[in-house]
């Protein structure tokens, strides 16, 4: 093969290459002054219009406390199986006040399906546990705020249960509610009252470790009887009462 021959045939392909690598790389040069063009267009555009782009969102990690969970509800049985236990846990902070501005009225439906209403403050309870509007056990409804005691248990200061309908007369002269101290001597004997738009009839009662205040009443064809215990007075029973 003749060497000039294939010496002018590398010439030729090398120029082409080079012809070609040129004209890419004009072609891309063309390209990216477009862009630059553009992008020198829309910032001429947003300083014109006086926009400003908003700033990068700053990330911050939180560093708070954890909310606390919602509060436990409290029962009666659930605080009477661990009493010991949770008087220890809840001694210091615990609320068992009557502050009459702070009760609010809640339905109460018996089992003769009429309605009451009973007193109930949300702040009764502490930080960790939190008391229901109302319980009944043991042929009972309990409200009000939760007594925890060594002594007497756990028990709600306010007690209604229904019995059987009779005259107010009749229960004048229950001895049940003719009171009697420690030494068994009578310290109190019901009576006849008003409250509110109800007639009642009013008893104390007492004993070595404490003393209630409650009231009888005929409700339909049951009897009520409301009571206050273990405490001087009987802001829970008229609250009933007043509302009826």
């Amino acid at each position: 093969m003749n060497p000039d021959k294939n010496t002018r045939l590398f010439i030729i392909v090398l120029a082409a290459g080079l012809l070609l690598v040129g004209t890419t790389v004009f072609l891309q040069g063309q390209s990216i002054m477009k862009i630059q063009k553009s992008l020198s267009t829309i910032a001429d555009s947003i300083d014109k219009q006086d926009v400003k782009l908003a700033p990068t969102p700053e990330v911050k990690t939180s560093t708070s406390t954890p909310t606390p969970s919602d509060r436990k509800l409290l029962t009666l049985p659930d605080a009477n199986s661990r009493l010991i236990s949770l008087i220890a846990q809840v001694d210091a902070d615990w609320n068992e006040k009557i502050d009459l501005e702070k009760m609010t009225t809640e339905p109460m439906t018996l089992g003769n399906g009429r309605k009451v209403h009973v007193p109930f403050d949300p702040s009764w309870g502490n930080s960790r546990y939190e008391l229901d509007t109302f319980e009944f056990s043991d042929g009972t409804y309990h409200f009000g705020p939760m007594m925890l005691s060594e002594m007497h248990g756990a028990l709600r200061y306010g007690m209604l249960r229904e019995t059987k309908a009779r005259s107010l007369e009749a229960a004048l002269q229950d001895k049940e509610y003719t009171s009697q101290d420690c030494t068994l001597s009578e310290t109190f004997t019901p009576a006849k009252v008003r409250v509110g738009n109800v007639d009642t009839v009013r008893f104390e009662g007492s004993s070595c470790e404490g003393g209630w205040i409650g009231y009888e009443i005929q409700f339909g064809d049951r009897n009520l009887i409301i009571s206050d215990s273990f405490k001087a007075g009987d802001e829970l029973s008229r609250w009933v009462l007043e509302r009826m």
